[in-house]
């Protein structure tokens, strides 16, 4: 799993922006003046350089997959970016990476059979929230119920489990409420979609508590490969030492991964073949191998 975050030099209108955009501002570049590097930020808390070799690293990182915040130094309050953070890591616990596979059914009002659950730190740890009722406006997150555990100690936990309300489109497009959505990009300014994802789940106008689990239970299946392309072998294992050994149909040996799986030179021939929420790594596999591979993108290397 990784989860790369950076809390740097930006300017404040850039923190929390995609690694892409902020590499390719100018503002994060160096500018020289008599005496050094001139700052890229700067207010009551800290002065700061431009962190263009750390912004560049984080966006190339974001291309492969890894879960990458970039946030200001120089930003009077650090909530949205521990909040930015927090959710990159959730999203590869919950992904697999930032990307989730398709369901077999999207409700007439955009919402899904899935439950979004955060179970909070134990009562008495000293956990700023450990109650539901704690949590976001009226009627964001839901008691479920109380698991109770004892520690190594003797001591019994209890921690509560809440269920984050579900916006429907009509609430996401018409309102400001609070809770998370189903998005597939088609949710203007309120999505977050990753470029290389087909679909993710969004927060908006809430954050995952720090210290929180957090699990997504659906009652349907999450699409896989198609049965087709997995009857015939996909992400079985095969010996890239002996050249032109075939692995079945379509697929080919990858020698990275000693794995079948389809080739491809862009992410479009991932999704022709069936797999929508794989991206394309066209780095060459060797003198043999020319073409690169549909991974699925993950926080894991």
């Amino acid at each position: 799993m990784v989860v790369f975050t950076v809390i740097a030099g930006v300017p404040e209108r850039l923190s929390g922006a995609t690694p892409s955009v902020i590499v390719s501002d100018p503002a994060t570049q160096p500018a020289w003046a008599e005496g050094g590097v001139l700052p890229s930020c700067s207010s009551a808390t800290a002065t700061a350089e431009p962190p263009s070799r750390l912004a560049a690293l984080a966006s190339e990182l974001s291309d492969y997959g890894a879960g990458a915040v970039v946030a200001s130094i120089c930003a009077h309050d650090d909530t949205q970016a521990f909040a930015s953070i927090s959710a990159a890591i959730v999203r590869c616990v919950i992904g697999p990476g930032a990307c989730l596979p398709s369901l077999r059914e999207v409700r007439s009002d955009g919402t899904v059979a899935c439950d979004l659950h955060e179970t909070l730190p134990a009562r008495g740890e000293g956990a700023r929230h450990t109650r539901c009722a704690e949590l976001g406006a009226p009627g964001t997150y839901e008691l479920v119920r109380v698991d109770r555990a004892t520690d190594g100690a003797g001591r019994v936990l209890d921690r509560e489990v809440c269920r984050v309300r579900q916006l429907t489109r009509a609430e996401l497009l018409g309102s400001d409420e609070p809770g998370w959505f189903w998005d597939d990009g088609t949710a203007g300014a309120a999505s977050d979609l990753p470029e290389y994802c087909a679909h993710t789940i969004t927060l908006r106008g809430t954050a995952y508590v720090i210290g929180a689990e957090v699990s997504l239970e659906c009652t349907q299946r999450l699409g896989a490969a198609p049965p087709a392309l997995t009857a015939l072998g996909l992400g079985e294992r095969c010996d890239p030492t002996e050249y032109g050994q075939p692995c079945p149909g379509p697929l080919r040996c990858d020698p990275l991964l000693a794995l079948c799986g389809v080739p491809c030179t862009a992410v479009a021939d991932c999704r022709a073949a069936g797999l929508p929420n794989h991206a394309c790594d066209d780095e060459p596999r060797g003198p043999e191998s020319a073409r690169g591979f549909c991974v699925s993108p993950t926080c894991s290397s």
